[in-house]
């Protein structure tokens, strides 16, 4: 007979995605000079002119998703 699975099931797996995704970025910062990508990209990066504002670049940096 199959059992109904819980939620703290579903917490658990919600909790290792969530993990994986910190340990990623983590390594990601350690690997890409942010810095040096933004200065690169900034001259090119659409301003605004014209339509929809665009995200800043300091978005693009996964520091401000941890």
């Amino acid at each position: 007979m199959n059992k109904q699975l819980s939620m703290s099931f579903f917490q658990d797996e919600l909790a290792e995605v969530k993990t994986n995704k910190i340990t990623f970025l983590e390594q990601m910062n350690r690997l890409v000079p942010w810095g040096k990508w933004i200065g690169i990209i900034e001259p090119y990066y659409y301003k605004g002119e014209r339509g929809n504002m665009p995200y800043g670049l300091e978005r693009l940096d996964s520091n401000c998703i941890l």
